[in-house]
């Protein structure tokens, strides 16, 4: 990964951690933390948080702290509403986001302008250090 990442920004989404089994799902998130901490390999966790949390105190009791745990694996996280009543709901993800990124001083860029703003995001992701999103 290192080879094919040295000249070109890795990205790999992984969706829907949370459906797999607790001890699948944890073990995906330290081998992300402790194997793939490559430079220019990022990653983008979609994942129901809670469900997440579950999934470590599952594996490690319930008396773990599953925030703080989580907190050693993941930089930055958006929620996302399930929708937003005066826009068709399959855009609520969307219009969500381009709020979050318009307030963002980390993503703060002119390449988020308006007009590029989808583009611009994902290239700004891609210049970030390792990154993993929760959304």
């Amino acid at each position: 990964m290192e080879e094919i990442a040295k000249d070109v920004p890795l990205i790999l989404f992984i969706d829907e951690l949370d459906r797999c089994k607790p001890d699948f799902a944890i073990a995906m998130l330290e081998n992300i933390k402790h194997v793939f901490d490559v430079p220019n390999v990022h990653f983008v966790l979609v994942s129901n948080l809670k469900q997440l949390k579950d999934s470590i105190k599952h594996c490690y009791g319930i008396g773990v702290n599953a925030q703080k745990y989580l907190d050693k694996f993941i930089r930055y996280s958006l929620q996302l509403p399930a929708d937003i009543p005066y826009y068709n709901k399959t855009l609520a993800a969307v219009r969500h986001a381009e709020g979050l990124i318009e307030k963002s001083a980390l993503l703060e860029n002119d390449r988020l302008s308006s007009e590029n703003r989808s583009f611009g995001f994902i290239e700004t992701l891609m210049a970030l250090p390792l990154i993993e999103w929760v959304v």
